[in-house]
């Protein structure tokens, strides 16, 4: 096992050569913290940890209808190259304006889907979300999808990633924090071609990543922080000191980010 990003980084070397990409970030108010997601900070905290592209979705203003895709759209051409659209989609929200984010998805600017089912108030598999994951394989825009609960947005994947072939998912957080959870969610990506998982891990513990990477295979992870909701630093350092091989830490930190959502 190779070890020399891990050398560099905890002998004050930093990550310097790489190029890290996140691909589950969030911009706006942050309804249970203090704080904004400020932009610019973000961005200052991306150029310091050697993050050169970020996926970005707003979720905070749950009762409105497209102000949350508006404001992506508008900081994704604000700062071009940087960062990478998501469309927010809930079925309790936006079922009624499936033609705006038919939209959004032509437009170019949104490079994948985010929904949260826990937040939306409906499985995983709602009907509601249908025409979200019909459209997302045909216009090939990978679908976050918040994971925590099993029997809400974890299992219910399953027959998902085999009625949608075409349509890429991605488990964020790999299922949450209880290991039941877990598990479940990596032996759901085991079955599929077309489920990954990310990094996103609000609550980690000891040899998760490595057990991920065991399982599931590098290829299928990507990074993410989560950030600002939790820390870029802890998420980063989560991959860079676990005990997996450099080229697996590199699959992870940006080559599974190209392989979906492309090199630009």
């Amino acid at each position: 096992m190779t070890n020399t990003l891990f050398s560099e980084f905890i002998f004050g070397n930093g990550l310097s050569g790489l190029c890290i990409k996140d691909s589950h970030m969030h911009i706006g108010k942050i309804y249970h913290l203090p704080f904004d997601s400020d932009v610019e900070e973000l961005i200052k905290e991306m150029k310091r940890l050697s993050i050169v592209k970020g996926i970005i979705s707003c979720i905070f203003k749950y009762n409105e209808r497209e102000s949350e895709n508006e404001y992506v759209k508008d900081t994704v051409l604000k700062y071009g190259g940087i960062f990478k659209g998501q469309i927010f989609y809930s079925p309790t929200i936006h079922a009624d304006r499936i033609d705006l984010i038919e939209e959004y998805m032509k437009s170019g600017i949104f490079s994948g889907i985010k929904i949260h089912p826990e937040i939306n108030g409906v499985t995983v598999d709602n009907k509601g979300y249908e025409p979200i994951f019909e459209a997302a394989g045909f216009y090939r825009l990978p679908v976050l999808i918040h994971t925590w609960t099993k029997h809400i947005d974890i299992l219910p994947i399953n027959s998902l990633a085999e009625n949608y072939p075409k349509t890429i998912f991605i488990m964020g957080h790999m299922g949450g924090k209880i290991e039941e959870s877990f598990h479940a969610c990596l032996d759901t990506i085991e079955k599929h071609d077309n489920v990954y998982a990310d990094t996103a891990l609000s609550w980690t513990y000891k040899g998760r990543i490595e057990y991920a990477v065991e399982k599931i295979g590098s290829h299928k992870i990507l990074f993410a922080s989560d950030a600002n909701w939790n820390s870029i630093p802890g998420s980063l350092g989560r991959v860079i000191c676990s005990k997996i091989t450099d080229s697996q830490k590199e699959d992870i930190l940006f080559r599974n980010f190209e392989t979906l959502y492309g090199k630009d």
